[in-house]
């Protein structure tokens, strides 16, 4: 994989923790009682559909997470597999605060706590995500020719996916 698509999906990460942020803050204001701008979370809901989930998260899932199983990660039980889980545990959690918001801004009463709770899930689900991801994409870097991990392969044979797995006879003794 190239070293300046996966810095590309870092420095996008980066954008979407600024919105993070403001999110936390204000959800956080909004479960005290303080702040009740619907329309900044209705906003919020549109940067994280557009700009994270079809533009950032489609690259991941259709590029970044197809050349990791093509390069020996499995599908199954492996990092991919938290990472897409964890897009659609996001994708639900967004799903809520867009409910909820719209509610509170159509003035229905007590939608308070499910827009700060959604909000604040997300954002904690989030980061969490991103951390994971970036040390998932600068392994990788780093693996990459123009990374350090490509010295330590120089004239000698790669090992195949797979090649230093136990076999099921091995595990039986």
């Amino acid at each position: 994989m190239k070293a300046e698509i996966t810095e590309r999906l870092v420095e996008e990460h980066r954008l979407i923790l600024r919105m993070i942020d403001l999110l936390e803050r204000n959800a956080q204001a909004t479960a005290e009682g303080k702040y009740a701008n619907w329309r900044f979370y209705l906003d919020g809901v549109e940067f994280i559909r557009d700009f994270a989930d079809r533009f950032h998260h489609v690259k991941e899932e259709h590029v970044l997470f197809t050349a990791l199983i093509k390069s020996g990660m499995p599908v199954e039980h492996s990092p991919v597999a938290v990472m897409l889980m964890e897009h659609e545990e996001g994708r639900g959690y967004v799903c809520g605060l867009e409910e909820a918001a719209r509610e509170a801004l159509a003035g229905v009463p007590g939608r308070e706590q499910a827009v700060a709770e959604n909000a604040l899930l997300f954002a904690k689900l989030l980061r969490a995500h991103i951390a994971k991801e970036d040390g998932v994409l600068s392994w990788r870097n780093a693996s990459s020719p123009r990374g350090r991990g490509e010295r330590c392969w120089k004239g000698t044979a790669r090992p195949r996916p797979g090649q230093f797995r136990r076999s099921p006879k091995s595990t039986e003794q």
